[in-house]
């Protein structure tokens, strides 16, 4: 059986509808099956987004869908939305599709040990931090503390359905990025994107594809047999890097497709 995947993620559509702009997305005629790794639009807008599309979606959540709520609110409000139409929403979820199994996680970011707040990492991280400050945690604004936890849970439920026995293909899709070859060029220069230590390389040894949105360059590479890909369409105007999707220079795919053969 083959299913035709089409990824997209960071459609920023409010920002695009503030501009009067069209959304740069639709949906690919041959795909069977849509991914949306996060940033698709702040709270449950994108889920209003991904019912009108009318293809099998896997919805991802990333730091716009949790925009004023806390991480373990959001995925749920998202799910009950989701209720009767094609969208399936995973946070920390499996599901198996045509015989490939799908895992799904925001991730969440990876600036190193909280320890770090202390030493000179410390300005680096606080700026980073600034992307995450509508999130909500016990009713205060966000720590860096608490994605890190965050970032550690998901690791570990990764770690754990992984190490599971599956005969077949398998999909991670994760908002974040999983290792530092997925940050633009100008990532070494980028406040928000340089900071970032993710690298999941172990895991990757159990992954044939691994789907991510969160950075605003498209990527396609390989650690060990998996395939990493990213294909955001990007905001309008992106205020985190130096490039917007209307000049053509994210690299964004709207012909991308993955085509995945399972028994």
């Amino acid at each position: 059986m083959l299913t035709t995947i089409q990824l997209a993620s960071d459609l920023h559509i409010g920002e695009y509808l503030a501009e009067g702009l069209e959304i740069p997305f639709r949906v690919h005629p041959q795909a069977n099956l849509l991914i949306l790794a996060g940033d698709i639009d702040i709270g449950l807008q994108g889920m209003d987004f991904a019912r009108t599309l009318d293809v099998p979606t896997l919805y991802v959540p990333g730091v716009l869908e949790h925009a004023g709520l806390e991480p373990e609110v959001a995925a749920p409000l998202m799910k009950l939305d989701s209720s009767r139409t094609k969208v399936r929403v995973l946070q920390n979820d499996a599901v198996v599709i045509n015989g490939i199994r799908f895992l799904g996680t925001t991730l969440w970011p990876n600036f190193g040990p909280p320890s770090l707040l202390k030493g000179p990492e410390s300005v680096g991280i606080a700026v980073a931090m600034t992307g995450y400050g509508t999130l909500q945690d016990g009713g205060k604004t966000m720590t860096y503390s608490g994605l890190w936890a965050r970032h550690q849970a998901a690791v570990a439920w990764l770690s754990q359905r992984l190490a599971e026995p599956f005969d077949g293909p398998t999909v991670v899709i994760s908002h974040h990025i999983p290792h530092p070859k997925s940050i633009p060029r100008q990532g070494a220069g980028d406040p928000f994107a340089a900071p970032c230590q993710t690298r999941l390389t172990a895991l990757m040894t159990f992954v044939d594809y691994w789907f991510h949105g969160n950075v605003h360059v498209a990527c396609d590479y390989r650690i060990r047999d998996c395939r990493v890909i990213c294909n955001p369409v990007g905001a309008p105007a992106d205020h985190r890097y130096p490039y917007s999707v209307a000049q053509d220079s994210n690299r964004y795919d709207p012909e991308l497709l993955t085509r995945i053969s399972s028994a």
